[in-house]
């Protein structure tokens, strides 16, 4: 059986042939190496844009050329291999940068002991410095309309899911074959955030209608963030388990039948990537994730 693809994009390197490539747990960035002479650069590439955001010559570490690169799959966590033989550097990815590991940040394994590099009594704890994971969680009816409003306001929110950070996730984002319910119920023990798009068929769906009384759980013991979205006209909402919370848009008008339905949707958004920015803040001071 033959198999049609289609070339997406060409990644150029100004050294010699790329060495050695890794992909991101997310899918979001793409590690490779190539050689210039003894040394090996290292380049991070956003998978959205294809631009590398880093370009680090050998990562500081002279001594050795990287042949090893491995991802942590749940922290913004790389390995490479160390400048001694026997050594392993964990580098930690913040602010869009990969830390040197000359500084207190990243961490070099030999021999089965944590050293810090150039500091000899400095205590690190890689994972207080690792920004942690900020997951929204957006749920909907599954129909045809309702599915369209929130591709609507998904472009929308482009620049939140272009946070690195950020993890964005609706139903139809699940793999065929796997657990829906059980898929769904981590979904929301892990959300940060949470909308619900509020319209007649999602008070008709019995499966909308347990997420919005998990979603209260959730607020009551962890403190999440919940939202209800009015994108239809929906008899009787305010008396859902989320009918006391503060809905969006702020004047209660549903969004489809708006003339002004791009800019409400803009505005929504807006307000969303506030809230994120209020839960970072959370997260950063210690909020149980």
């Amino acid at each position: 059986m033959n198999a049609a693809g289609r070339l997406l994009r060409v990644l150029e390197s100004e050294n010699d042939a790329f060495e050695i490539m890794a992909w991101s747990p997310d899918g979001k960035l793409l590690a490779t190496t190539s050689s210039s002479g003894k040394e090996t650069v290292f380049h991070l590439w956003r998978t959205d844009i294809w631009e590398p955001m880093t370009t680090l010559t050998d990562l500081q570490m002279s001594a050795a050329k990287i042949s090893i690169i491995a991802w942590h799959p749940h922290l913004p966590l790389i390995v490479t291999n160390g400048p001694q033989e026997s050594s392993l550097a964990v580098w930690c990815l913040r602010k869009q940068q990969i830390v040197s590991p000359s500084c207190d940040e990243a961490l070099t394994i030999q021999q089965g002991k944590a050293l810090v590099q150039e500091a000899d009594k400095v205590q690190l704890q890689v994972a207080q410095n690792v920004a942690p994971l900020l997951h929204i969680y957006i749920s909907s009816a599954s129909t045809p309309e309702d599915e369209a409003l929130l591709d609507e306001l998904w472009k929308q929110l482009s620049m939140v899911r272009r946070q690195p950070d950020v993890r964005l996730w609706e139903k139809r984002l699940i793999s065929p074959g796997v657990n829906w319910e059980q898929d769904i119920a981590t979904c929301l023990q892990q959300a940060h955030l949470i909308l619900f798009l509020m319209s007649p068929d999602f008070l008709e769906s019995d499966l909308c209608y347990e997420e919005m009384k998990v979603a209260i759980e959730q607020r009551e013991m962890r403190g999440a963030w919940v939202f209800p979205v009015l994108i239809r006209h929906t008899a009787s909402w305010e008396k859902t388990p989320v009918g006391a919370l503060e809905p969006l848009p702020a004047d209660r008008k549903p969004i489809r039948d708006r003339i002004d339905r791009e800019e409400v949707m803009r505005t929504i958004a807006e307000r969303i990537q506030d809230i994120t920015q209020a839960i970072r803040q959370r997260l950063t001071d210690g909020w149980s994730q």
